[in-house]
C-alpha cells in the first residue's frame, strides 16, 4: 500500500549528514585511520542501503587493507599502508544515475593523533515529548510521520482459550475482539472491541529495483519480476499515478488498462441487423462451425458462426495466444481495427 503521488525516490545525495542536512560540497571528505586499529567509514545516503551499491572507481582502486559492506568501509591498517585518495561511486539498483563521493584517508602511526571516521546515521523525531530512535535511515524516512508521508494501522485480535487477564476481574468472553497494544497510559478497556489500538506507522517506500514494462510489452506471461495476467481469475489495478495526478479526468488518464485479449465475443443472429449469414458470403464448414476462407489469415481462424449457440446462431470473434517455440509469445487480440471493420 502505497500513499499519495509516488514520483520515484529522492534525489540520490552522499556524502555526510547532521541536523543542518547534507552536506553538498564538491570538497573531498576526509578521515583519519591508525596503523593497527579498527577504522570504519559509513557513507550516508538520501535513499535506503540496500537499493545502492558502494564501490570504488577502477581509476582509485581500493586499498588492500579496506573492504566494504553495504556503504561501510572498513578495515585496519598496517604500518607500510600510504594515505589513499578514493573516488567513491553510490550506484542506485534502478539504474539512475551514480553519484561519486571522493573521500581522502589519511593512514597515521602518530600516538597523538586521533582516528576519524564516520559512524552510521542515528536518527530520530520527538513525539509528544517521546524520542522515537530510527537509526540508519534516510531522512526521509526518518520525519516526523505525517499523513503526507506515512500511513497507520491499528491491530485487532480474538480471544482464545487460556488467555491471562490478571488484572480484570470480568474477562472477555473466547473469540472477542480485543486490541492488539493499546497506547502509552491508556487506561480504556483492554477487552472492548470499540477501545482504540496503538497506531503502528508505516513508512512507503519506492522498491529497490522497480520493474519498468516497455512500450506494447504486456504481463500476459509473468516477466521482469511482474506476475502473469494471463490465467488470474481474479485481477485488480489498485493505484495508477496518471489518474492522481488527473483526478478530474478519472479513468480517462489511465496509462494501463486490464483486458482479457482472448474472451470470445458473441452477436446473436436473428434480429433486424442480422437475422442470417447473407447467401453471398464464401463459407466453409468444419467441425460443427461455420468459417469465412476470404478473411485475411489473421482473423479467418478466429472470426466463425456458431449455429449451436442459442435460437439463431451466433457469431463469434476470439482472441488467441500464440506460444512460439521460437521468438517471442505473442496475442492476436479480439479487437477488430476500423479497417479490419471496413
Amino acid at each position: 500500500m502505497y500513499r499519495g503521488l509516488h514520483d520515484g525516490p529522492p534525489t540520490l545525495v552522499a556524502g555526510t549528514y547532521d541536523a543542518s542536512g547534507f552536506d553538498t560540497q564538491a570538497t573531498p571528505a576526509t578521515a583519519t585511520a591508525k596503523v593497527g586499529e579498527a577504522f570504519s567509514y559509513t557513507v550516508h545516503t538520501s535513499r535506503r542501503p540496500a537499493t545502492l551499491l558502494l564501490s570504488a572507481s577502477s581509476s582509485t582502486p581500493l586499498p588492500a587493507w579496506l573492504s566494504i559492506n553495504g556503504m561501510t568501509l572498513s578495515g585496519t591498517a598496517q604500518g607500510s599502508d600510504a594515505d589513499a585518495d578514493i573516488n567513491l561511486v553510490i550506484t542506485p539498483l534502478d539504474g539512475s544515475a551514480a553519484v561519486v563521493k571522493t573521500l581522502n584517508i589519511t593512514v597515521s602511526s602518530d600516538a597523538s593523533v586521533a582516528a576519524v571516521g564516520q559512524a552510521a546515521m542515528s536518527l530520530s523525531y520527538d513525539d509528544g515529548g517521546v524520542t522515537q530512535e530510527l537509526g540508519n535511515r534516510p531522512p526521509d524516512l526518518a520525519a516526523v510521520p505525517t499523513a503526507a508521508n506515512s500511513f497507520n494501522m491499528r491491530f485487532y485480535y480474538k480471544t482464545l482459550p487460556g488467555f491471562a487477564w490478571p488484572s480484570d476481574t470480568t474477562p472477555p468472553a473466547e473469540g472477542s475482539i480485543v486490541p492488539y497494544l493499546r497506547p502509552e497510559g491508556s487506561t480504556a478497556d483492554a477487552g472492548a472491541s470499540g477501545t482504540p489500538s496503538l497506531d503502528i506507522v508505516y513508512r512507503p517506500v519506492w522498491p529497490a529495483d522497480t520493474p519498468v514494462l516497455n512500450l506494447s510489452e504486456t504481463l500476459t506471461n509473468a516477466k521482469k519480476g511482474l506476475p502473469a495476467v494471463r490465467g488470474q481469475t481474479s485481477i485488480k489495478v489498485l493505484y495508477q499515478q496518471s489518474i492522481a495526478k488527473a483526478v478530474a479526468s478519472g479513468e480517462g488518464a489511465a496509462s494501463v488498462i486490464l483486458h482479457d485479449p482472448t474472451r470470445e465475443k458473441s452477436y446473436a443472429l436473428g434480429d433486424s441487423v442480422l437475422s442470417k449469414i447473407p447467401a453471398s458470403v464464401k463459407t466453409s464448414y468444419y467441425l460443427g462451425k461455420t468459417y469465412f476462407p476470404n478473411l485475411p489469415p489473421h482473423l479467418s481462424q478466429r472470426l466463425f458462426f456458431d449455429a449451436n449457440r442459442g435460437t439463431d446462431g451466433h457469431l463469434v470473434f476470439g482472441g488467441k495466444f500464440v506460444d512460439e517455440a521460437v521468438g517471442e509469445k505473442y496475442l492476436l487480440l479480439n479487437v477488430l481495427s476500423a479497417g479490419e471493420i471496413a
